[in-house]
């Protein structure tokens, strides 16, 4: 009965789409079908046991995801760029699929936020490339050096 109970929950939310951003940010991140890692829906207990459940617990008060500096020592983890990123990714895939604006609702109207990642990262997540879990701070230019791979053969760019 359970297991069937459960089963009709998760199909039924997950057919039911937010239609604002505040809808988005309070939806669930573990086992929704629109937040995939490498094709799957996620589950992480490290997050789940420190109170992660929503989209809404990556997000800061401006509507914009967390750096993973932040997201670490908001909830005391100590999780990887990969790792991060790959839910955050996906949550930007899940936002651009809805097409709804990225603004939070204020006592003075609503309020857009920023983008998360810059856009030459994009673009290379975008042609499957791969980023590293590793991160080298550059203090004297004030930027965060990751290794990004992307195989290019076979794959027809247009500028």
């Amino acid at each position: 009965f359970w297991i069937d109970s459960f089963n009709a929950f998760y199909d039924f939310s997950n057919k039911i789409l937010p239609k604002t951003f505040n809808d988005f940010l309070s939806d669930h991140i573990f086992y929704n079908s629109h937040v995939r890692v490498n094709k799957k829906t996620i589950f992480y207990d490290r997050w789940y046991n420190r109170g992660i459940s929503q989209i809404c617990d990556l997000v800061d008060e401006n509507g914009s995801f967390l750096s993973l500096t932040d997201f670490n020592d908001m909830y005391q983890l100590n999780i990887t760029f990969l790792e991060y990123y790959g839910v955050v990714t996906s949550l930007g895939k899940y936002l651009n699929f809805l097409d709804i604006k990225k603004e939070i609702s204020t006592p003075d109207g609503p309020k857009p936020t920023k983008n998360l990642l810059p856009p030459l990262l994009k673009f290379y997540l975008r042609l499957g490339g791969k980023v590293s879990d590793h991160a080298v701070i550059d203090r004297e230019l004030d930027t965060l050096h990751v290794f990004t791979y992307v195989n290019l053969k076979g794959k027809k760019i247009n500028y």
